[in-house]
């Protein structure tokens, strides 16, 4: 049974409460089996309490700190935890059904046969926590840290962990039955031994990062949705393709690139007087008589290439323009990137690890801001006056 006197002050609000714990902060915390469902704990300091067998369903709990608390046995099904403090807490056989545990801190908590169903953890800290046996079947975990974390002989099912840091964690004997996983973090020490993983997508990067697949055998790989990057790259831009797409680009570079070198040939080897070119009076106007190079080419792409040469004026074109030039760099890159990732297998004799979806896509966008950044360099240092 709860302490009632403590029960009351809990329910005459947070900042009460919070009030009462600073002036007794050595005072135990009984509130076994209070009924607290809906109630709003925002905030509240219950470090330490006893909660075993509460019901704090759809209660709320935002910033609430749990740190320590005996939770065991109670019901926090639907409750909304986001940015709580539960380090080290007793959450033993807890309901926590469609909890909101976004970005909480369970560190070292113990979750053993938690049902954690449909529960959203994603960002949250659970580093070291014991989550053996736990429920977490539909479960967000993205971008979560389950760093040396026990997850044995969990049921993971269709729970969505990409994302996750899953240095160390330990899934053996788990139930991964369609879980993704692309783009999670592993290493040596994750082990997945045992696991049942049929339909559970991975990244072939990250199954070469792990010490003997982690354990997994050549069955439990066949049962898996492996995504290998290089293999999609490939297949897209890599043979016959890849001459597809360098003829599209140089139709897509065709009429900038003759513009160029019809303009600088007539500015090179014909006279710029008006009597000399009546049609392109416009075009070499300047403090020199001349219209420097890249302004008489920006006036073409500006105008859709339509009376350029009586000033910048903006054509739906345009736009048409930036769409595709953002897409034939991406289109640059993505060749570039096949071609050096061939070129590696080949000589080396090894897989190349790569994925499209773990921190080598932020290397591969920074390469794509990098080659965009050169084009631009060179574009204003071949002004020509």
């Amino acid at each position: 049974m709860p302490n009632e006197e403590q029960l009351s002050i809990l329910k005459r609000g947070v900042e009460d409460w919070n009030k009462w714990r600073k002036v007794n902060p050595e005072e135990l915390i009984n509130l076994r089996g209070a009924n607290l469902s809906g109630e709003n704990l925002s905030g509240a300091h219950l470090s330490g309490a006893i909660l075993s067998g509460a019901n704090l369903s759809r209660a709320g709990l935002v910033k609430a700190i749990l740190a320590d608390a005996k939770l065991d046995g109670a019901n926090l099904s639907g409750a909304n935890l986001s940015e709580a403090e539960i380090d080290g807490a007793d959450l033993r056989s807890a309901q926590l059904i469609s909890a909101n545990l976004w970005r909480a801190e369970l560190d070292r908590a113990n979750l053993k046969g938690a049902n954690l169903s449909e529960a959203k953890l994603d960002q949250a800290s659970l580093m070291e926590t014991y989550l053996s046996k736990a429920i977490l079947i539909e479960a967000i975990l993205s971008d979560a840290h389950l760093n040396k974390a026990d997850l044995s002989g969990a049921d993971l099912s269709k729970a969505n962990l990409s994302g996750a840091f899953l240095d160390g964690a330990n899934f053996s004997g788990a139930k991964l039955l369609r879980t993704k996983l692309g783009g999670a973090v592993v290493d040596r020490k994750t082990d997945f031994r045992g696991a049942r993983v049929f339909r559970a997508e991975i990244d072939r990067y990250q199954l070469e990062q792990l010490n003997e697949y982690g354990g997994l055998t050549k069955g439990d790989l066949m049962d898996m949705d492996i995504d290998d990057g290089v293999v999609i790259l490939r297949a897209s831009y890599s043979g016959f393709k890849q001459w597809i797409h360098l003829i599209a680009l140089g139709v897509f570079l065709f009429p900038y690139v003759w513009f160029v070198v019809s303009q600088w040939s007539m500015a090179k080897f014909i006279s710029t007087t008006q009597e000399a070119l009546p049609n392109a009076q416009m075009v070499f106007q300047g403090a020199d008589g001349h219209m420097p190079l890249w302004k008489a080419l920006g006036n073409f792409i500006y105008n859709g290439g339509i009376n350029w040469q009586s000033g910048p004026i903006i054509h739906w074109s345009f736009w048409v323009f930036i769409f595709m030039l953002l897409y034939n760099l991406l289109r640059v890159t993505l060749l570039w990137k096949t071609k050096s990732l061939e070129i590696y297998q080949d000589a080396s004799g090894f897989r190349a690890r790569f994925s499209l979806k773990t921190s080598h896509l932020k290397i591969f966008k920074k390469e794509l801001k990098s080659l965009g950044g050169c084009i631009c360099t060179t574009w204003r240092k071949q002004a020509f006056m």
